[in-house]
């Protein structure tokens, strides 16, 4: 960031030689206050003459004012009368173009307001109507051109901070670009030699005689604002709506977070526990959690790795239907497996052979209102539908995506992690593209980001729960946000229970709890949105094959008596861990 510092005016008058002389020495002043370089875009505005007294607002206003009139002198080549060089040069549009071309500067940003010549003279033997060159020291015919400022419309940044900062790098640009073609009137390039520049603050142009601005200087800020604010003085910040704080990265909520809720993004409490809505005034009625047993009963597969009926390989995501018949995505053996209630095997239902392709699938849903199987075809870059009937009739209804999770809302709305894009879509029928509703801002860690996102669930007031992998967090976006709440993990990778491990599966019950499959942990984790820590439900016993115990879980889904099911992947099979009534 950068600090301007306006000089203070000096008036003079021309009494004799003597006054000539301090004349030159004054416009030299002028010219070398003229910045060297623009850091950045933003400005710290310090007046000296009572600065106190104005707003930044106006600061910046004056600033911009002070920086939209100059006249720019330029030699000619030698030969050139006075008369004549004017007459070669009418065509301000095309000028003003050669001078944008010069310096760099947007298109639309210089004016020509007029066009003249005059006899210019260096350093020494300068007559009263001469220009005194302090470029070049070499005498001859310049064209003298008075140039206006303007901003343009299209430039991402209207603020005043960016207008300031453009004028100013322009301003630079005119003294430092020494030499620029200039088109003729008949079409010919002339090469000429910068010789004056001449600011003029108060937009008064070519008259000697007027009082001259003492220049701006930019200077280094002394701190880095955040969130968008900009700086207004040496250590203080301009913030944008909803922060505050020297360095803008306070939170403010309009209505203040009650019972101890804490406002920890704009207009956004987290609530202590036993406290919910948008200002935490809304007291939860504390319902006994549920406990499970914690000897779990292998539903499906547990028979090795392999691609018998009776085997899986590397399951991923899971579904449980109303008949407790589980759904479930056959990864390494590119199939979806359908194992009925209490039986030995399974029987496929989807991929597992040439004609009915799939490649790695990580997930599968139900969608009840087109009785079909929607399933996230990862290895094949799409999603697929099928038939609860026809189950060889597939459909594929999104292409080209690196798709994992996949989940419905009550509307019958898809929405599908893309781990290639760190996004999450929410698709309608006949889509071809699907709207952005969480991430697409690149991979990172911000608020706004997601890295590698994995399984995905919306619950019923369309708010997403994300498993934001190698984050080692769940992200909570509700609907139409614009960045989500971390509600489990984001306290680095480790094993604490304030931390995850490359979380995989994710669901809420009815509760509104959030389970956590997490995953280089082994174990699944319980949250509660606003707590500091999490609690583990089942898999406290490290990493293993016994029924107690968990070798990289993923999946994770609850049946119509809130029995937990959960995708052992290390250990190729389906556990099912009991609901305790007592």
């Amino acid at each position: 960031m950068a600090h301007i510092n306006f000089r203070r005016s000096r008036t003079f008058s021309l009494l004799g030689l003597f006054a000539l002389a301090l004349f030159a020495v004054a416009f030299t002043t002028v010219l070398s206050l003229i910045p060297l370089y623009v850091p950045r875009n933003d400005f710290n505005i310090n007046n000296n003459n009572n600065i106190d007294n104005i707003t930044v607002m106006q600061a910046l206003t004056a600033a911009k004012n002070s920086l939209t009139s100059l006249t720019v002198s330029y030699m000619l080549p030698s030969g050139f009368a006075k008369k004549r060089s004017a007459q070669l040069f009418t065509n301000r549009q095309a000028t003003a173009e050669n001078l944008r071309q010069a310096t760099g500067s947007p298109s639309g940003s210089i004016l020509v307001d007029a066009i003249s010549s005059a006899r210019a003279t260096g350093t020494k033997g300068r007559r009263r109507r001469d220009i005194q060159c302090d470029k070049t020291d070499r005498p001859g015919i310049a064209i003298v051109f008075d140039v206006a400022l303007a901003y343009p419309e299209n430039l991402p940044c209207q603020n005043l901070s960016c207008q300031v900062s453009l004028f100013t790098g322009i301003h630079q640009q005119f003294n430092t670009a020494t030499n620029v073609a200039i088109t003729a009137d008949d079409g010919s390039t002339l090469p000429v030699q910068l010789c004056h520049v001449e600011s003029n603050p108060n937009g008064n142009s070519n008259n000697v005689n007027n009082s001259s601005s003492g220049g701006i200087v930019v200077e280094p800020c002394s701190i880095i604002c955040q969130n968008g604010g900009g700086c207004t003085g040496p250590t203080t910040c301009a913030c944008t709506t909803g922060w505050s704080g020297d360095t803008c990265t306070i939170a403010v909520c309009t209505n203040s977070c009650q019972n101890g809720g804490q406002c920890t993004a704009p207009d956004n409490c987290t609530c202590t526990s036993g406290w919910s809505g948008a200002t935490c005034t809304l007291e939860q009625i504390q319902t006994k959690k549920n406990k499970f047993q914690q000897f779990s009963i292998t539903v499906a597969g547990g028979n090795g790795k392999g691609e018998e009926l009776n085997q899986l390989s590397n399951p991923q995501g899971i579904f449980i239907d109303y008949d407790k018949s589980i759904y479930i995505a056959d990864q390494w053996n590119h199939r979806i497996v359908k194992w009925e209630l209490n039986s030995n095997t399974g029987q496929i239902i989807g991929g597992g052979n040439e004609n009915n392709q799939l490649n790695s699938p990580t997930d599968i849903l139900f969608d009840k209102e087109n009785n079909s199987f929607i399933i996230s075809d990862m290895g094949n870059n799409r999603v697929v539908r099928y038939s609860d009937r026809n189950q060889t009739n597939q459909q594929i209804i999104i292409s080209n995506i690196i798709c994992w999770g996949l989940t419905i809302d009550k509307d019958g709305f898809l929405y599908v992690s893309d781990w290639e894009n760190n996004e999450v879509r929410r698709w309608k029928q006949g889509d071809k593209k699907g709207e952005l509703v969480a991430g697409g801002n690149g991979k990172g860690n911000h608020f706004n980001q997601l890295d590698y996102p994995t399984f995905i669930f919306a619950d019923k007031d369309y708010s997403l729960y994300i498993s934001d992998n190698e984050n080692h967090r769940v992200m909570k976006w509700k609907k139409d946000a614009k960045e989500g709440i971390i509600v489990a993990g984001g306290n680095g990778q480790g094993n604490s229970l304030k931390q995850l491990s490359n979380p995989q599966g994710v669901i809420v019950d009815r509760l509104g709890q959030i389970y956590v499959a997490d995953f280089s942990n082994h174990r699944v984790m319980r949250w509660c949105e606003g707590d500091k820590e999490g609690e583990i439900v089942v898999g406290e016993n490290g990493s293993g094959i016994q029924l107690n115990q968990l070798n990289w879980p993923t999946g994770l889904s609850f049946d119509d008596e809130e029995n937990l099911y959960v995708a052992d992947a290390g250990n190729h099979r389906i556990q099912k861990f009991v609901i305790d009534l007592n």
